[in-house]
């Protein structure tokens, strides 16, 4: 092995690098426990615990026996263990890696419920050993615990063709889809495109994160539409010293997902020019290339909610190059911090703000650099970081949890 294989790497190539390592890491030591687990317990392979699932739900579990094995292959007993019964809600997650985007969202919204008192369970349709869980989280291999659901909860596209097969076998479950982006516009899987397509149309209610997902929804035949838009946390994301801006650094902040749409590429090209104005850009989330963690002085990597907040109040400016959001929180929780997001022109915020009361920068597009560079110079002297953090206050976090939950008691008749 070459010992100096990294040594011409610069520091911030070596930050994103090791990071990646340590997530692999985690992940491959999580594996290797879970499959000694496997190993040493016969599981039920996953087609029979599916058809297991939906066989109990109709209440004919006797008919199961006739094709359930008692024995393994090995000769040990087959027992079913820690069956979950009177389940309120059912969660649909497509994993249950829940550290970023839409599955994080959904999982702090349905958490947030405990209040209520109902019984709570996520399912994750695909599981990553470096993932940590608590006893809420159950796999798809585990399907065959649950005798009861009242409400089904979806999340993600990946999510709707299973949800459409319970409701198929049991027609009088309720269902709840929560549309938290224009899925069909980008999900891998033209598959789970349609059936979110076909969810939409049958779903008992829709929950829409911003108004824009609210109209696709309904040009796309939903039905029974709520528009909860889930902004910043005001708990977590807010002005930490109310400040003028000339006090912040002259530093500029680039949000850095892998997925193509996120924009990132065409993004990069204009970063050494800011930097020969006298911009110090540091770079935070998933790189989709090590290499890319050159153009930035500095690359965090993936960082808390608190270092966060600290370094949004650090900077005057934070740019989403992403051309695609269902409703894009993280402009708004650098907004809500009073520094300003500059944006491409998406929609997603679209019937949110009046007039020229908008808590962020849009341009036309990030593909001509004078228009970013233009931005910038033109609005850096007249930030008013008090002001942009207030205007995200009418569509926080708070805000629209409270309608989320109202509509949760109307479907679970708690109201």
């Amino acid at each position: 092995m070459d010992n100096y294989k990294h040594k011409d790497l610069g520091k911030q190539e070596l930050i994103s690098l090791l990071d990646e390592k340590i997530r692999i890491e985690k992940f491959l030591r999580g594996e290797v426990k879970e499959l000694r687990f496997f190993i040493s317990n016969n599981c039920l392979p996953l087609h029979k615990r599916l058809r297991l699932f939906l066989t109990r739900l109709k209440g004919k579990l006797s008919k199961f026996k006739t094709f359930l094995p008692t024995k393994s292959k090995d000769g040990h007993k087959i027992e079913i263990k820690g069956e979950i019964e009177n389940v309120d809600l059912l969660v649909l997650l497509p994993s249950d890696q829940i550290e970023i985007g839409g599955i994080a969202t959904a999982y702090k919204m349905i958490k947030q419920l405990k209040s209520l008192d109902l019984k709570i369970y996520f399912l994750a349709l695909t599981h990553d050993p470096s993932a940590i869980r608590g006893d809420l989280f159950i796999t798809i291999d585990e399907l065959h615990k649950v005798t009861n659901i009242n409400l089904l909860v979806t999340c993600g596209a990946e999510t709707a063709s299973l949800a459409r097969s319970i409701k198929k076998e049991i027609p009088q479950l309720k269902t709840l889809m929560l549309v938290q982006g224009p899925d069909p516009y980008f999900t891998p899987k033209w598959s789970d495109a349609e059936s979110f397509l076909e969810l939409i149309k049958e779903a008992d209610q829709v929950v829409a994160l911003s108004p824009f997902l609210k109209e696709l929804s309904t040009i796309w035949g939903g039905r029974n539409i709520k528009t909860c838009i889930m902004g910043p946390d005001l708990n977590v994301y807010k002005m930490l010293e109310e400040s003028p801006s000339s006090s912040r650094n002259k530093i500029l902040l680039v949000t850095c997902r892998p997925n193509v749409n996120k924009g990132l590429m065409v993004l990069l090209p204009t970063l050494s020019v800011l930097k020969d104005m006298g911009w110090r850009i540091i770079g935070f989330g998933i790189l989709p290339q090590h290499s890319m963690a050159r153009v930035f002085d500095e690359f965090l990597g993936i960082i808390d909610e608190s270092e966060l907040c600290q370094l949004y109040n650090r900077a005057k400016f934070v740019i989403d190059p992403s051309y695609i959001e269902g409703l894009g929180r993280v402009a708004l929780e650098a907004a809500a911090c009073g520094c300003l997001p500059i944006i491409q022109k998406r929609m997603s915020y679209d019937g949110m703000f009046n007039g020229a009361n908008k808590p962020y920068l849009e341009i036309d597009n990030f593909l001509d650099p004078k228009l970013l560079i233009e931005a910038i110079e033109s609005s850096e002297n007249f930030l008013d970081p008090i002001k942009i953090s207030s205007l995200v206050e009418s569509v926080s976090w708070q805000t629209g949890f409270e309608s989320f939950e109202e509509t949760v008691k109307r479907l679970t008749k708690l109201l």
